[in-house]
């Protein structure tokens, strides 16, 4: 498949990973390559050498999805990126009809593994934050219950001094 001057120019300069792919998954173009691979060890293998076991199912269902209703499917998996260190990827899938007349699939895929790292952090930070709310709020109630007992105990002293 040959991939025209204005798709290649536009597609090196995107930070996202942009390949297209056979229906079965063999790499046709990659826009660049994560540290570690060349063109030669990516072009002609199949996409799922490179994922997780956990996502080949997720990138078989969004392939066979997007090459039947023709729509754009969104999903996420684990692959390799630099030096073969596992990270976690964003993807849009379309298929189109390539030069040759067979359909192809373009997977748009970015990194997101930092902004996950750090959606982690947030949930945890709040899950303490809510710790922390509930000990405030259930040591505030406490006050609240003590200052009306001082305040009945006071009233009962000022009765029990007056009589």
């Amino acid at each position: 498949m040959i991939i025209n001057d204005q798709f290649r120019a536009v597609a090196i300069l995107n930070p996202a990973y942009v390949s297209i792919h056979t229906s079965d998954g063999k790499f046709l173009f990659l826009n660049h390559y994560a540290k570690g691979f060349t063109e030669q060890d990516v072009i002609g293998s199949s996409v799922y050498e490179y994922l997780s076991p956990e996502s080949r199912p997720a990138l078989k269902k969004a392939f066979e999805e997007c090459l039947i209703s023709g729509k754009t499917v969104k999903f996420e998996h684990t692959a390799m990126g630099d030096n073969k260190e596992m990270r976690n990827y964003e993807d849009f899938c379309v298929s189109f009809i390539g030069e040759s007349h067979e359909k192809v699939v373009m997977l748009i895929s970015r990194d997101c593994t930092d902004r996950k790292i750090e959606e982690e952090k947030l949930r945890a930070s709040i899950v303490n934050l809510e710790q922390m709310n509930r000990i405030m709020v259930d040591r505030e109630l406490e006050m609240v219950k003590l200052k009306d007992k001082i305040k009945e105990l006071e009233a009962k002293l000022q009765t029990t001094s007056s009589n």
